[in-house]
């Protein structure tokens, strides 16, 4: 799957209409699945230059509503590292937490 960009009126259309159309949706029942899904969406919606508001955002729900310590503590460490600090735009951050979210996939595979 490939995210293109065009300006920054349709941006957040064109995200969400190539995901949509290229997708394969795995449901998945749960609380850590909502929050994961509330997350993609919140990145998805936040102003083209807050990327890192959204990423401080995120990583404070994290740490409030994680129930697993393991879990919220890999996340928190995460929003540390260099790619991280990074994330300037909501492009950045969609990115980010996408390859997050895969990484945490692989990790519980």
């Amino acid at each position: 799957m490939v995210l293109q960009f065009e300006d920054d009126q349709q941006k957040k259309g064109k995200v969400q209409e190539t995901v949509a159309e290229n997708a394969e949706w795995i449901s998945c029942p749960g609380y850590t699945c909502g929050l994961w899904q509330l997350f993609h969406s919140m990145a998805l919606n936040i102003e083209p230059h807050e990327g890192m508001i959204g990423l401080l955002t995120i990583k404070g729900m994290v740490k409030s509503l994680f129930g697993c310590s393991e879990c919220r503590s890999h996340f928190i460490q995460a929003t540390e590292e260099p790619a991280a600090k990074r994330v300037r735009t909501r492009r950045d951050l969609v990115l980010w937490l996408w390859k997050q979210h895969n990484s945490v996939t692989a990790r519980l595979a």
